[in-house]
């Protein structure tokens, strides 16, 4: 597992060095990320879905994405960064609410 994690976390790193869009959209470092996983991303999302094939999973890459920016601030996006936090504040604020 944890071989598996470090493989994502370079493939992510790598994604958003390359990648400009990643940094800014999630489906984008997603889709980039399984194509260096070495998933065929041309077959239909419902069939990828359901294979069971997948490496890792897509929440799974976004932790990556954030621990990986946390570490590499010039992998961010600085406007996508801000609207991201303020989301997660917004969100809090909703669950505090809603216990």
């Amino acid at each position: 597992m944890r071989k598996q994690l470090k493989e994502v976390v370079k493939c992510v790193t790598e994604e958003l060095r390359t990648n400009y869009s990643a940094r800014t959209n999630d489906n984008e470092l997603i889709l980039g990320v399984m194509r260096r996983l070495g998933v065929d991303t041309n077959i239909p999302f419902s069939e990828l879905i359901h294979s069971g094939n997948l490496p890792t999973s897509f929440e799974s890459i976004t932790r990556a994405r954030r621990k990986v920016q946390a570490q590499n601030p010039i992998l961010k996006d600085k406007p996508t960064a801000d609207l991201r936090q303020e989301q997660e504040e917004v969100y809090r604020k909703f669950a505090k609410e809603n216990l």
